[in-house]
């Protein structure tokens, strides 16, 4: 014998409580998944609302819309790290959304 004192083997679940901890974290996904989707349905109606509004007022057509959609979305695929708190940002914003500290892009760096 080496002198050691024996360390019991830990405890495993038994099956049966496995399965309900699996059971009970599937039931939650689902529900946070439901939760999403009604969010994205609620979005996409307000989405709906104010493109029509928009175009009520601007007399902007469908297509001109989708341009101006188009450009915001490759300037918003477009990021850099913020210089105080290393978090990714996009580019056009003012200030780091995690920090606070002004936004380098913003204060005319180029980064």
């Amino acid at each position: 014998m080496s002198g050691k004192p024996f360390a019991p083997m830990p405890m495993l679940p038994r099956p049966a409580i496995l399965a309900e901890k699996n059971i009970r974290e599937t039931r939650e996904g689902a529900q946070r998944i439901e939760a999403l989707e009604e969010r994205v349905n609620k979005l996409s109606t307000l989405c709906n609302a104010l493109l029509i509004t928009f175009q009520n007022h601007t007399g902007f057509t469908e297509e001109e819309f989708l341009g101006i959609l188009k450009t915001t979305e490759k300037k918003q695929k477009e990021v850099v790290g913020c210089t105080q708190c290393g978090e990714i940002l996009q580019r056009g914003i003012e200030r780091c959304i995690y920090c606070g500290a002004p936004h380098a892009h913003a204060l005319g760096k180029i980064v």
